[in-house]
């Protein structure tokens, strides 16, 4: 095992922290998630639209930036089939800005189906982007966040 030979580790010393290398994985995954949590959630507004608004955009520019990094967290197979065995705090605060959204303008849509609808074209969003098959566009980016949520001000500058 070669990263076990790196922090000089015995395969037995390494597997007293981790079962298997499938818990390494998610227990990097997880760190990671919470590391780019920390970065994203810097909220400069008590508006939840805004903020997810802000968090997307943010995340969007990850996909150009880190590419590798969003791979890891997103699109391994290892992560995807046991996050429910973790705490991804990236995850989690985008679903609890979808609730605060939900509940607090009385909005008549399921949070499940708003959740799907944002992550999915964040991810898909930046797929494009990182491949180099758009360009970012901020007018794009808020028009289609205020659709999901069926939002009047379609387009507000900050």
């Amino acid at each position: 095992m070669v990263l076990s030979n790196q922090l000089n580790l015995t395969t037995g010393a390494f597997y007293k922290h981790f079962k298997n290398k499938n818990e390494l994985f998610l227990a990097t995954a997880e760190k990671l998630s919470e590391d780019l949590f920390n970065q994203l959630n810097q909220p400069n507004t008590d508006d939840d639209v805004k903020k997810l608004l802000n968090l997307g955009n943010n995340l969007l520019d990850y996909f150009t930036k880190e590419p590798y990094l969003i791979d890891f967290l997103f699109f391994d197979q290892s992560n995807i089939k046991y996050t429910d065995q973790y705490n991804f705090k990236l995850l989690e605060l985008v679903k609890n800005y979808i609730h605060n959204i939900v509940y607090n303008n009385h909005l008549n849509i399921d949070e499940e189906t708003l959740f799907i609808q944002v992550w999915s074209f964040i991810q898909g969003y930046g797929m494009l982007l990182r491949n180099n098959i758009v360009t970012k566009n901020q007018e794009f980016l808020n028009k289609t966040f205020y659709q999901f949520i069926n939002h009047e001000e379609l387009n507000k500058n900050e």
